[in-house]
Formats: C-alpha cells, structure tokens, sequence
C-alpha cells in the first residue's frame, strides 16, 4: 500500500490527539491545522475495594471490607494496612489527594497515628519515594459525617509512566481495642489532577 505524506501527516496527528485525550473523547484535525490544546482537570475515585489489605503471617486478612464501600480492621487488631495502584495518563499533574474517614466511637478510637500517602516506585528501584507527604487522620471520634483529609502539598505531582510505578498506601491505627471495632471506616482516597487535552 503506497503511503503518502499528507496521510502520513493526518495519520500522526490523529494518533497524538487520540493520546492526548483518551477520556472517551476523539478529536479529528484537518489536514494542516494547528494542533490546539487546554488544561482540564480531572478526578480518579479510589473506594476502598480497590486496596489490598495487609496480612498475618498464617496468611488471615488484618482489614475487612463490608460489601466493598468501606473497610476496618478485623478484631483483635490495632493495626493495619492498604494500598492501590494508581492508574493516570502519562503527563497528567496531581494537585490535590484527599482520604475519606469515619469514626463513631469515642472509646479509644481517636485514630491519632492513622495516615496516607501515594508513593512512586522507579522500574529499576527496589525502593520507594512519597510523592506527598504523611498526611495524618485525627478523627477524634463519635463523628456521624465522613471525614476528609487533604495533603497539603504534592512533591513530585508530574506522572511519568516510563520511569516509575505508583501507588497510594492507608494506614488504619488504634490506641486500644474497643467492641465496635468497625467505627473506625476507610472509605477511599480521591486524586485530583489536571491534563491537557485536544480540542477542535
């Protein structure tokens, strides 16, 4: 099949506006316009379904899940942990990283030590680096609402998936243990981000 410049050109700028978007949308350039792009922002919701617990040496889950839209620790636990794979477009700019929690008992379940954090993970690197910082969840306790907590900033917010794998980790903690084990919830983490798209 013979290939022409002009198809070839149409051909490159399809395929780029198409990578740029992937957000169900495609944008068709004409033959010789000018590529023209924005900054939109965009959200990724993590539930709590999508972490994967922490677990004893015999192998026995430290974190439940009731139904998929919240987890807490099993009983006889003080601790534990999750983590989620981050999934975003390469280029795409984190700016803001919020966990959701609920706490509804005031005996020994103020929750000062719980936190979150995303992290990433170089291809070739045994180790990982946060890419925000240790944000804490103090709940207090006998709260009816879900509680949000915002990081306060983002060290290395710019997605680069050809470097590194990402991820977010959740730490639940308790002073003591209490019979509603199940007051302290985690219900997910929400990345917002920005990315610039094609427009026509």
């Amino acid at each position: 099949m013979k290939i022409t410049l002009s198809t070839l050109t149409l051909t490159t700028v399809m395929i780029f506006a198409m990578s740029v978007l992937a957000h169900d949308k495609v944008v068709v350039v004409p033959l010789g316009s000018k590529v023209r792009t924005v900054q939109q922002t965009f959200t990724l919701n993590l539930p709590s379904s999508a972490f994967i617990p922490g677990v004893f040496q015999t192998g026995d889950p430290k974190i439940y899940f009731n139904v998929g839209n919240f987890a807490y620790l099993t009983q006889g636990d003080l601790i534990g942990g999750l983590g989620a794979p981050i999934n975003l477009q390469d280029g795409a700019i984190i700016t803001n990283t919020t966990c959701y929690m609920y706490d509804n008992s005031t005996e020994n379940f103020t929750s000062p030590n719980s936190k979150f954090f995303l992290w990433r993970q170089g291809t070739s690197s045994a180790d990982y680096e946060q890419i925000t910082p240790t944000t804490s969840c103090s709940t207090s306790g006998a709260s009816v609402t879900i509680q949000d907590f915002s990081v306060p900033s983002i060290t290395y917010p710019n997605i680069d998936n050809s470097q590194y794998f990402y991820g977010a980790y959740v730490l639940l903690k308790i002073s003591a243990q209490d019979p509603l084990i199940h007051q302290l919830r985690f219900y997910g983490c929400r990345i917002t981000y920005t990315l610039d798209v094609v427009v026509p």
